[in-house]
């Protein structure tokens, strides 16, 4: 808290200073001032929380000081300490909305109790003005309000802003969520509040529907120092979160917008480009002004990388839904859009890619190489699939596509490895499901289904010659 001293005596503001530093509540003594006019100096220069002020002072006295103060200051909390005992000087203070009137010399323990208190009180406000904040922030971003709800001449119309979106990847995620979540927007709130809540600020913090962490941070005073803090200690946090190798935090910045309209289509542009993070070195924080300026990359490459981090995430989507026949397609779909977009990056992609797949999947890619890493990839969705068939998952329903494929097109010059193609999966992988599933061969049921179609065809025409009936049975 920062504390302006006004007083015409030096002996009076040195023994204040002296007690306050002794008493320790961590409070900034900012200035001094021996008349009142200084005062009214002080008070415009620094927008002190608490001034402490003598009665009697020349050019103005103390509750004339007081009274021209509230409008310069007007959060700016009162304490008199004064020689005189007047009644009518503390009625005056008093009406002035002065939190106390001590008489000198204030005693340590006084000092103590009044600054405690109006440090409550202020907290107590601050924080009503901020949940108001909060919930209309929250109601915005949760589409329960437009912002042509928010009148015209609002301080969210022109209020200096910053946003946030921090996206959460990683089997713990999916698994542990609301503890895991909870967690970390704990962790968040407390380095905001550290670092960004004051008298001249405002912090919404929220869950969003798609599962990111949103932060607001609004702000009148000057806030270069404060969010410098801040993200110092948010890419403090992922680091950590990173270096279990379970978690992927990627933080996304919107930089200041002028007001609640532009946040939000700065917002929109994040969720846009949020593919990203799937594709981009973790540990820092992703600007967008850096990311749509050029500076990181061409317009070209960055439409790329969003596409690459679209199938990526889609791969990530597929395992956890336990869809693994169309997994193992995305894995090889993967490898073509990799090469192509790895040749012109001016970072390692690869690396990228593979750490972000092994916090989403917990699969442990302990290989160099694309093609290696990409293979292990494979097999583990492989080893996936085969467990769920085992225990009934809803993967079993492969055999009966083989089955229906067969049925379908029985005629045609089929086999096993052109159906693997077509579901995305591995041949020998498809054929060990069928036969998991059927108890014999994919070669002894479609043979199985040619005699049987074959039976059909000379039951109900015997006038065909059995070279006929070979042909149209797929022979």
């Amino acid at each position: 808290m920062k504390i302006v001293l006004a007083d015409d005596e030096s002996l009076a503001r040195l023994y204040l200073r002296s007690t306050l530093c002794e008493i320790d509540l961590s409070v900034s003594i900012v200035a001094e001032a021996k008349n009142g006019l200084e005062l009214l100096e002080q008070l415009e220069r620094h927008q002190p929380d608490i001034v402490f002020a003598d009665i009697r002072m020349p050019k103005l006295d103390g509750l004339s000081a007081i009274r021209r103060g509230k409008e310069i200051s007007p959060h700016t909390q009162w304490v008199v300490l004064s020689s005189y005992s007047k009644f009518e000087y503390a009625q005056e203070a008093l009406a002035l909305g002065v939190h106390h009137y001590f008489l000198k010399p204030a005693s340590p323990s006084d000092l103590r109790q009044s600054i405690n208190q109006i440090r409550q009180k202020s907290f107590q406000h601050l924080t009503t003005l901020n949940n108001e904040f909060e919930n209309t922030m929250v109601s915005l971003l949760h589409h329960c309000l437009s912002v042509t709800d928010i009148d015209s001449d609002s301080p969210l119309r022109h209020y200096p802003m910053t946003g946030y979106l921090l996206y959460l990847d990683g089997v713990p995620v999916r698994s542990t969520k609301s503890s895991w979540h909870g967690s970390l927007v704990s962790e968040i709130r407390k380095i905001a509040m550290q670092h960004l809540f004051d008298k001249d600020s405002r912090i919404s913090l929220t869950a969003l529907p798609e599962g990111q962490i949103a932060l607001v941070y609004a702000s009148t005073g000057p806030v270069m120092r404060s969010v410098l803090g801040f993200e110092q200690s948010l890419t403090e946090l992922v680091e950590r979160y990173a270096l279990t190798n379970k978690h992927s935090v990627m933080p996304f910045q919107t930089g200041t917008c002028k007001g609640i309209e532009p946040l939000l289509q700065a917002f929109a542009e994040l969720k846009r480009l949020s593919h990203l993070r799937a594709v981009l070195p973790a540990g820092r924080i992703m600007k967008l002004k850096d990311l749509l300026s050029g500076r990181e990359m061409s317009e070209r490459q960055l439409a790329s990388l969003v596409a690459l981090g679209q199938r990526v995430e889609k791969i990530a989507d597929r395992f956890h839904a336990g869809d693994y026949h169309h997994y193992a397609k995305e894995v090889s779909l993967l490898s073509m859009e990799l090469k192509a977009v790895s040749s012109e990056a001016a970072y390692p992609i690869e690396g990228c890619v593979q750490r972000f797949l092994e916090r989403a999947t917990g699969a442990e890619i302990d290989e160099t190489g694309m093609e290696n890493w990409l293979r292990k990839l494979e097999t583990y969705g492989e080893k996936k699939l085969l467990s769920a068939v085992e225990t009934g998952g809803d993967s079993r329903d492969l055999a009966k596509i083989v089955m229906e494929y067969v049925d379908k097109n029985y005629m045609r010059d089929i086999g096993i490895g052109q159906i693997a193609h077509e579901l995305g999966v591995t041949y020998n992988y498809l054929s060990t499901i069928f036969h998991k599933k059927r108890g014999m061969t994919f070669m002894s049921y479609l043979t199985q289904t040619r005699m049987l179609k074959a039976k059909e065809l000379l039951v109900s025409n015997p006038h065909l010659n059995i070279q006929d009936v070979a042909s149209q049975v797929g022979y």
